[in-house]
């Protein structure tokens, strides 16, 4: 590829036409190898009097797999706001952050959870100004879901966490946790 080539000649690297081409090579690798993401929905949220810990539920769109990330109180009542419609008085946190992005002439395009280690989850915001340059920030999820909710820009989840983790809608109990059937007895 030349240098100052059409935007067309990137492909699927459009995300990347304001790199030139021979500094591709300076890019991480996880940027350019495209990982595979399925779109998810916010489909419920559970706090109980027992646990500072909140589960933020997030199914497939088209799978209809269901995986829980642990949150906080903070985050819960923020994303549970933005579900509802909720005003506040003063502007939150995610508030801020969403009259920053439009101040700078930024919009979220989407939001990733791209990562599971060692029982912590991993999320990235991809952002696009209004000039076209793009970047990404990583952030946990709870606070790219808060963000993304407000703005309502999609989310995404890798799909190797949806297949290790993921469980169908009817493997889930009416308070979240999942459904472990008993055996069946011995003759």
């Amino acid at each position: 590829m030349r240098i100052g080539a059409p935007r067309r000649q990137y492909g699927k690297w459009k995300r990347f036409h304001h790199v030139s081409p021979t500094t591709l090579w300076q890019l991480p690798m996880a940027i350019l190898l495209p990982m595979s993401m399925t779109e998810v929905e916010l489909c419920r949220i559970i706090h109980t009097d027992q646990t500072p810990e909140c589960h933020m539920y997030l199914r497939e769109k088209s799978g209809g797999r269901v995986f829980p990330i642990i949150i906080h109180h903070n985050e819960m009542a923020e994303i549970h706001r933005k579900v509802h419609g909720v005003p506040n008085k003063r502007p939150m946190t995610h508030d801020l952050i969403a009259r920053l992005m439009g101040a700078a002439g930024l919009h979220l395009v989407n939001v990733e959870v791209t990562k599971l280690d060692q029982e912590i989850f991993y999320a990235r915001m991809n952002f696009e100004g209004d000039d076209g340059r793009t970047f990404s920030l990583d952030a946990r999820p709870s606070d790219a879901v808060a963000v993304a909710t407000g703005v309502k820009a999609p989310l995404f989840a890798a799909l190797d966490i949806v297949e290790e983790i993921g469980v169908t809608e009817e493997g889930l109990e009416p308070d979240g946790e999942e459904r472990h059937d008993a055996e069946p007895e011995g003759d």
